[in-house]
């Protein structure tokens, strides 16, 4: 049984995490606006910001999605699984991911406030940059 939990909490954590390197979907989108020559410093610093806001909540709700991740293993490993925490699990780690993305939909709905991708050609291409790079975030 140690091998065979030790397989599956490999698997859940391997792909609810993603790889942890130099450029990740949030550095590339810190890049994007960081160097954008399309963007007022206000829209530089708004969007920054919003980036930073999403990147805590959203890493908040990752942190909490691992543990229950973890739990629920741990529950259908046991070998008379408590089918009523097993079903609480399901539903809040359900729960979480609706959370986790509809953190990345709000922020892409305020960037859109902050950049009216309708303005310019610019603007829509920035606009697209951006937002690609959160919905792979996300």
């Amino acid at each position: 049984m140690n091998k065979m939990f030790a397989l599956v909490l490999t698997l859940v954590l391997t792909c609810s995490a993603f790889a942890q390197t130099d450029k990740t979907p949030a550095t590339v989108a810190k890049d994007i606006i960081a160097n954008s020559k399309e963007l007022s410093q206000e829209q530089k610093d708004k969007l920054a910001a919003l980036q930073e806001e999403t990147m805590k909540k959203v890493s908040a709700i990752k942190e909490e999605l691992e543990k229950n991740k973890l739990a629920l293993v741990q529950v259908a490993l046991e070998p008379k699984m408590d089918r009523k925490a097993y079903r609480d699990l399901k539903k809040k780690i359900t729960k979480l991911e609706k959370e986790r993305v509809e953190a990345g939909f709000k922020a892409i709905d305020k960037a859109r406030d902050i950049i009216d991708p309708s303005a310019t050609n610019k603007a829509r291409t920035f606009n697209k940059a951006f937002i690609n790079t959160h919905l792979i975030e996300f």
